[in-house]
């Protein structure tokens, strides 16, 4: 075992497989090679949090062999650019107002509300106030580790 972020746990076990896929060179899992990584438990912490870009932080929560939690801390003002990857993409917006873009629709998102976003979708987001959003990425995202 391991400290990460100041409390955070993880443990490694290189036989084990994350649902058949393996690390690729695009920073996701790909099918076929025995890798395990897991943050069984996280504890808040103002720590540890990335800039993804200006005016939007994200940490990672906790992982496991499928799944990724990630909070994002949104500035007014900003934008998420259009994206995609091959995850899937689920979240809830903790507090704030946001307008999501997926696949040339747009959402209304306020505090309380939630979405599910396919692998592959063109996604991006408007913050219309301070924000913060959970998200769970399934198959975990590499890069985010």
């Amino acid at each position: 075992m391991k400290t990460l972020h100041s409390k955070a746990v993880y443990s490694r076990a290189e036989s084990s497989q994350v649902g058949g896929y393996r690390l690729g060179e695009s920073g996701i899992l790909a099918k076929g090679l025995n890798y395990m990584k897991q943050q069984l438990t996280g504890k808040a912490s103002k720590d540890g949090y990335v800039n993804a870009i200006e005016g939007i932080k994200r940490k990672t929560l906790v992982y496991g062999n499928n799944t990724l939690m990630t909070e994002f801390k949104l500035e007014k003002g900003r934008s998420l650019p259009m994206h995609k990857h091959p995850q899937e993409q689920t979240g809830y917006l903790i507090s704030g107002h946001i307008i999501l873009h997926i696949n040339e629709q747009k959402f209304e998102m306020f505090t309380g509300d939630s979405w599910c976003i396919p692998g592959d979708a063109e996604h991006g987001a408007d913050v219309m106030e301070d924000s913060i959003a959970i998200e769970v990425f399934c198959p975990i995202r590499v890069d985010y580790l």
